[in-house]
């Protein structure tokens, strides 16, 4: 048997955990609500730290991450990306829930029960504008105009 001196244990465990990637990660257990003008993420996170929640919002994508838990999902609706999130934590249960405005009040979000969906990667392609071309006819900039 190995026998690991005390001062170095703590070193070994920040080692562990540096070591963690995603795949190493849980998908915790969660359900998608919504209001008229929110949608709420709850999630079972027990044994968690809220406080070291990390949330990423965007447009159709909301990640979260809080050890050991990670959770990506894409929405087809558009979400409000400006940082009124609120997220609370119930102890008790052991769930942290997350609501986040839709950017178009009253529109309905669909397929919310449909999880497999909300945990694909990606929006479409389509769904995207890739290049947006700025400015007129020419596709110069070099100023030669007459």
């Amino acid at each position: 048997s190995i026998t690991i001196p005390r001062l170095t244990l703590p070193l070994l465990v920040l080692v562990c955990q540096s070591l963690l990637t995603v795949s190493d990660m849980i998908t915790p257990l969660f359900r998608v609500d919504q209001s008229s003008t929110h949608v709420t993420i709850v999630m079972r996170t027990p044994y968690v730290k809220a406080e070291e929640l990390e949330m990423d919002v965007s447009t159709f994508n909301v990640k979260f991450y809080v050890r050991p838990y990670f959770l990506s999902l894409t929405f087809k609706q558009p979400l409000k990306d400006d940082g009124s999130e609120q997220a609370s934590w119930d102890v008790e249960k052991g769930e942290m829930s997350v609501s986040i405005a839709k950017l178009t009040p009253g529109e309905h979000f669909e397929n919310l029960s449909s999880l497999t969906e909300l945990l694909k990667k990606t929006t479409k392609k389509g769904d995207q504008e890739l290049i947006q071309v700025l400015g007129g006819e020419g596709g110069g900039g070099g100023g030669d105009e007459e």
